[in-house]
């Protein structure tokens, strides 16, 4: 074992480190130096990219031994988002060269897939079989599939086909010490493990790399339809309101801001898609077209929702308020309210919910300077503060370090959670090395 203290980056110079990483992963799955691979403004001593899972395994128990903190990703392009680590990692261990094995059963709508096939790929894959996997979170070309179960990332299409804990059947991850896991399986019916695929899906590879996983697919609609509703936001919320029973594949509503920078008119706009056989798409479009009094009505191209997820992937800060579906008029007044009390108007920032799930997404147009961060510290705090006495929540999805150390990226739970969390983190991760303090 290479001679260390608790600090791995004071002790020794970077050569002790960076051979034995060699060693582990082999000589071309180390990378330094590190350009654009960053964690919320740190720079890791290398990048890491194994090719095998032994070696990913390999190289964590490694790092555990010697205390050297291990950032996981994907293709990089999420690392400045969520909660701020704790420490700054010494490595980030990349899965994007794990990419070799992509089977897809389509007889029984499960895809089995190696952790670094881009998301897109697998997508493409799927559509030569006519099916899908039924997510539609904003994300880089280059995002893996890992990456997004690690992240439980979804869109729109979450009010109608869930998130990724609704799709993942099974994981084989590697704990923070080098132990191999698999969880659940590739068939619906194995349940053997779920709970913890449940676990590891959404945990920013706190508790472990996630390696490979097996998904539930379903088949591609026959037909698309999308529209959006235009006008005063009463008129809008009471056009929903009367859609409530409704089956629609996902619903968004755009501030007027938001709506003009995807084309449409700059007014609170109501986006419907609507998936399914061109028979029932032609009935529910009869039906939208007759419950829009006192909004404007239009087909709206299907790219408007790809829009969307550009005009909200780079977002700094992105801050998403959650409450109850039914709550939305509250949920959108104290989000307005919250733009307002930073001292900026509406058409300042975009702001799109997921209508039906309960989700508003606030984000600037730019990125504000340093003294406008600050001006957000006070009624970010009172946005967290009234949302949690309502039952809902207030989270920092992408924010800035220096809007971190006043607003955590997440509230802190109560003690009977920290110690689960706690505990939970122990069993993984007994050195505590993946990024620590990420999640929950």
């Amino acid at each position: 074992m290479i001679d260390t203290a608790p600090d791995a980056r004071g002790v020794h110079g970077p050569d002790a480190m960076l051979d034995a990483l060699r060693r582990a992963a082999g000589a071309d799955a180390v990378e330094v130096p590190v350009s654009g691979w960053t964690v919320h403004g740190n720079a890791p001593r290398a990048i890491v990219s194994p090719t095998t899972v032994d070696a990913v395994a390999a190289v964590l128990e490694l790092c555990s031994a010697e205390g050297w903190i291990v950032e996981p990703a994907g293709s990089g392009t999420w690392l400045d988002h969520g909660r701020a680590p704790e420490r700054p990692a010494d490595i980030i261990l990349s899965t994007r060269r794990l990419d070799q094995r992509l089977e897809s059963e389509p007889a029984d709508l499960v895809v089995g897939t190696d952790a670094g096939v881009k998301f897109d790929v697998l997508q493409a894959r799927l559509a030569t079989h006519g099916q899908e996997l039924t997510l539609d979170p904003p994300h880089h070309p280059d995002a893996t599939i890992a990456a997004t179960i690690a992240l439980a990332a979804a869109g729109p299409l979450r009010a109608s086909a869930g998130t990724p804990r609704d799709h993942v059947l099974g994981i084989e991850a590697v704990s923070g010490d080098g132990r191999l896991l698999r969880f659940g399986g590739r068939v619906v019916k194995n349940v053997a493990g779920y709970d913890a695929v449940r676990l590891l899906t959404g945990s920013r590879g706190t508790l472990g790399v996630i390696t490979s996983v097996w998904l539930r697919v379903r088949a591609r609609p026959v037909a698309e339809r999308s529209f959006a509703l235009s006008g005063e936001l009463p008129a809008v919320l009471q056009v929903l309101a009367g859609l409530q029973d409704m089956a629609i594949a996902a619903t968004e509503l755009l501030s007027p801001s938001t709506a003009a920078a995807l084309g449409l008119p700059r007014a609170w706009t109501l986006t419907l898609r609507l998936r399914g056989g061109p028979a029932e798409l032609t009935a529910a479009a009869i039906r939208i077209a007759g419950s829009v009094a006192g909004a404007e009505f239009r087909d709206l191209a299907t790219p408007a929702w790809d829009g969307l997820a550009r005009l909200e992937l780079p977002a700094r800060p992105l801050i998403r308020v959650t409450g109850l579906g039914s709550d939305l008029q509250a949920l959108l007044d104290r989000s307005v309210s919250f733009i307002s009390a930073s001292g900026n108007d509406l058409d300042d920032w975009h702001l799109a919910a997921h209508a039906r799930s309960g989700i508003v997404r606030l984000w600037p147009k730019r990125e504000p300077e340093a003294e406008h961060l600050e001006r957000l510290v006070g009624p970010l705090a009172a946005l967290r503060e009234e949302t949690h006495a309502a039952g809902g929540t207030v989270v920092l999805e992408c924010a800035p370090p220096a809007l971190q150390e006043h607003v955590p990226a997440r509230a802190t739970g109560d003690e009977i959670t920290r110690r689960l969390e706690t505990s939970l983190k122990q069993v993984f991760d007994p050195a505590g090395i993946l990024a620590p303090g990420r999640w929950p």
